[in-house]
């Protein structure tokens, strides 16, 4: 049904658009008959949970209630009619921790999440196209960011971390068909690999090289099936000693071979 004001214009409407015999749409004109606001009621409580302001027939910000709990958890701000900027409240503590920013076709270009509340968005996700390029995070929330992977085609190809806080990377993932398939670290902030890592379709180890004292040579190597290991080597020298060989069966140790020439 419609709603009209001095001299004809139509100022308000509803509308039964789930044909269940109540309103659940309500709309709002001005003078001149152009949109200001539109009211949707998706749940069929009687409430609106869907507003959206207009100025000029042209969407400004649409509040939602997406959850039914009464609040308010999704506010999108448009520009020239599309949506510019989305705050989600994703948890329903009824602060907006997640910020979504979108270009003129309305992709994604920018995924801000502020999970902690303080005010600094520990993850940001940037996008192509509305296909995903790169996060960024700071995981320990100290400000700074301390693992970025970036991403192909919409999956990871490569993730590098700062993984004991010097601010610099010494943990390098590199993934195929977004799995991860190799791991290089630093353990020792040398800027120099210390162990790497191979893994198979199934993200489990199959290769295993370590530089535990440091010199620059990867003295134990170990190999393993299906994530069990089947046989460690570790090469001998002045500083390690003999040379020894592990074999496995199953995961358990059953044979070792000792290298004393």
């Amino acid at each position: 049904s419609a709603h009209f004001g001095p001299g004809g214009k139509k100022r308000g409407e509803t509308q039964d658009a789930d044909g269940d015999g109540r309103p659940d749409v309500t709309l709002v004109y001005d003078d001149a008959g152009r949109k200001l606001r539109e009211e949707v009621d998706k749940n069929g409580d009687g409430t609106p949970d869907d507003v959206t302001t207009y100025a000029n027939d042209t969407p400004l910000k649409r509040e939602a209630d997406s959850n039914g709990d009464g609040r308010i958890d999704t506010i999108v701000h448009f520009e020239n009619g599309r949506p510019a900027r989305e705050e989600r409240d994703e948890n329903a503590d009824g602060r907006f921790e997640r910020v979504v920013h979108f270009d003129a076709n309305g992709a994604p270009v920018r995924d801000e999440l502020d999970a902690d509340g303080d005010g600094k968005a520990e993850s940001v996700a940037s996008y192509r196209g509305g296909v995903k390029e790169r996060i960024e995070e700071d995981s320990n929330r100290d400000g700074r960011r301390d693992l970025v992977t970036t991403f192909a085609g919409g999956e990871r190809v490569r993730s590098e971390a700062d993984a004991n806080g010097d601010g610099r990377t010494d943990t390098t993932i590199e993934f195929s068909n977004g799995k991860k398939a190799s791991q290089v670290e630093d353990r020792n902030a040398d800027g120099k690999p210390d162990a790497r890592y191979a893994f198979d379709a199934d993200e489990q180890v199959t290769s295993e090289e370590l530089d535990a004292d440091f010199d620059g040579t990867f003295e134990t190597r170990a190999s393993y099936r299906a994530g069990q290991i089947e046989k460690r080597a570790t090469s001998g020298g002045p500083k390690s000693g003999p040379g020894r060989t592990e074999i496995y069966g199953e995961g358990r140790l059953v044979r070792v071979e000792i290298d004393d020439t």
